[in-house]
């Protein structure tokens, strides 16, 4: 009778490593990337992520003044989408998003879209330096 239960635990466990190997299933730790949502207040900032974490500038539309934003190193911080949310007091944010795809410093700066280039010394200019490891 103990071989009999020896031998159905032994089949119960090939049929369990025959089912992960064919299915992909892998043990392990899940990674998570985190989204660091960056605001006005934050202005000057020094923020420490790792690659595949994203960087979001939420920034208030004033009086119809709209936000753009560049990244100093497009190798290290790419653009990764931009909206709009509309509140229901009628109140707009930008959402513009960077992801950051490579180890290294990439300066983030997002100015009102009146300004011409974008850069850290536009006047009203948000910035966030970022180390990416």
């Amino acid at each position: 009778m103990a071989d009999v239960r020896s031998l159905n635990v032994l089949v119960r466990l090939i049929v369990v490593v025959v089912t992960v190997l064919l299915t992909g299933c892998t043990v392990g730790t899940v990674q998570r990337n985190t989204r660091y949502y960056f605001t006005e207040d934050l202005n000057g900032t020094s923020i420490h992520l790792k690659r595949g974490d994203e960087v979001t500038f939420n920034l208030v539309v004033r009086s119809g003044r709209d936000w753009t934003a560049v990244s100093s190193d497009p190798s290290v911080a790419r653009p990764a989408g931009r909206t709009t949310m509309v509140f229901g007091n009628g109140e707009r944010s930008r959402f513009i998003d960077f992801a950051l795809v490579h180890a290294g410093h990439v300066t983030l700066t997002a100015c009102p879209s009146n300004v011409g280039t974008c850069s850290p010394a536009t006047p009203g200019a948000v910035v966030a330096e970022v180390d990416v490891g």
